[in-house]
């Protein structure tokens, strides 16, 4: 066989097998973005009953004062928070700070919800009761989005740290996720 033809041969599949892994890569590298919006969508559609849980709350709520702006606070803290576009692909700080934000204003939530179980008024109110019931299944949703989130990121990491990729994935401007836990 020709010496040149077998060289063509070797580069041609090197071109084809470094193809697949940067293919690969860019796969799981798009997951990481995508998990990371259902997690701000499942963020959201939580802090979108807390106006309406507060109000609730506050018209038979108005000894408990300090739960209720404890609420207000962190209902505020996680807005902030939301505000700023994330990024997976940055230092993970921001996203650590709003997870943490995210978590206050769960322990918040349920405070409050602890608070109106202790009211007999509140816990006939079947408004409050539909919110709490929202809430309970937002949590949920919101776990279940931050695990496959790090899920993707830690499929993603991996697949960069592995041979072959490892010896291409700098050189192509691929770079670590940040995980939120």
């Amino acid at each position: 066989m020709d010496p040149n033809i077998s060289v063509a041969v070797a580069l041609g599949a090197f071109f084809v097998w470094a193809l697949l892994i940067g293919s690969r890569l860019v796969r799981l590298r798009a997951e990481v973005p995508a998990a990371l919006a259902k997690v701000d969508a499942e963020a959201r559609r939580l802090r979108d009953l807390v106006p309406t849980l507060e109000q609730t709350a506050r018209a038979h709520l108005g000894h408990e004062r300090e739960t209720l702006d404890a609420l207000t606070a962190a209902h505020e803290a996680a807005q902030a928070s939301a505000a700023t576009a994330p990024d997976a692909f940055a230092d993970g700080r921001s996203l650590s700070a709003r997870a943490g934000a995210q978590d206050q204003l769960s322990s918040a939530l349920n405070r409050l919800l602890a608070a109106a179980e202790a009211h007999p008024e509140l816990k006939q109110d079947q408004a409050l009761q539909q919110l709490a019931r929202e809430l309970n299944t937002g949590e949920d949703r919101l776990s279940s989005a931050r695990r496959s989130y790090d899920q993707a990121v830690t499929t993603y990491n991996a697949a960069l740290q592995a041979f072959p990729a490892v010896m291409f994935a700098g050189m192509l401007g691929f770079r670590p996720a940040a995980p939120l836990e």
